[in-house]
């Protein structure tokens, strides 16, 4: 299939996709957002010339990403389903963690063709507008729901890209979401708080990563080799309950914030500890 893409929104994921699909080799025909400097400001960095507000736009598009917020997914589906496409048949999918492909079912009232709709979510983490461009990190995956039409080109799509695509099914996709933000927004949080214990150390942040991130990653190469069960090390793992609560009774002096997320992890990691016997 030839790909003609168009790509509705100009936050951080829609830099990031973009980003993915020039350069994999593919081509943008068309950016469109709800502000025009917006769309233009992407365009320019990608080499697109169609860019604006008006969704009339995307007319020459086959494959249409909407990287937009997911309040915004009912309105813009109302709004493809007036374009007179010139394809004959137009998959739309949209980039929401949370939302189903049914988000977008009004976008299959377009007469002028037939649409085929799917959500595609990349379990991976963009950063505000970056300058540089970037390829998304080998093996990144999306979670793809949605019609068999759409999914059959979304995967298509997909290994264009050099990305993997993961089945969710519509009622577990918000399940499927939170994991992710587990795995990325609470490891941030986590390393926030570590951070304020270090402080006490009159330690800065760049000193706290220097020291704990070879922690983190050989925890997460021990948990690819290993499994996670088998990964835990520690005074958990161990069992030694007198060191844990040695450690509760210092932080509850320095911190209760940070003594109640270390005992609720710990409580967690003797879970763990169970599941090794």
């Amino acid at each position: 299939m030839i790909f003609k893409i168009g790509i509705i929104g100009a936050g951080a994921v829609a830099y990031g996709m973009t980003d993915a699909i020039s350069l994999s080799g593919l081509s943008i025909k068309t950016v469109v957002s709800r502000k025009k400097n917006h769309a233009q400001r992407l365009a320019r960095r990608i080499g697109t010339k169609k860019f604006g507000t008006d969704y009339r736009l995307l007319s020459d598009c086959n494959f249409i990403i909407i990287a937009a917020s997911d309040a915004s997914l009912t309105e813009i589906a109302k709004k493809t389903a007036i374009i007179a496409f010139k394809s004959n048949a137009v998959t739309i999918v949209h980039t929401s963690g949370s939302l189903s492909s049914d988000v977008l079912q009004s976008a299959k009232a377009n007469i002028h063709t037939s649409v085929s709709i799917a959500s595609m979510h990349p379990m991976q983490t963009f950063l505000s507008r970056s300058t540089s461009k970037k390829k998304l990190p080998v093996n990144t995956c999306f979670g793809i729901e949605g019609e068999k039409k759409a999914l059959k080109i979304t995967r298509q799509f997909l290994r264009r890209i050099d990305a993997r695509a993961v089945l969710v099914s519509k009622e577990n996709k918000s399940l499927y979401h939170i994991g992710g933000i587990m795995a990325s927004n609470f490891v941030v949080a986590l390393f926030y708080e570590i951070l304020n214990l270090y402080k006490k150390l009159g330690w800065s942040e760049k000193q706290m990563l220097a020291v704990v991130t070879p922690l983190l990653n050989e925890t997460i190469a021990n948990m690819q080799d290993q499994g996670i069960v088998s990964s835990l090390t520690g005074p958990a793992s161990r069992k030694d309950m007198s060191m844990i609560q040695y450690h509760y009774k210092i932080l509850s002096k320095e911190s209760v914030e940070i003594a109640k997320l270390y005992k609720h992890l710990t409580d967690i990691c003797l879970k763990i500890t169970l599941n090794k016997l």
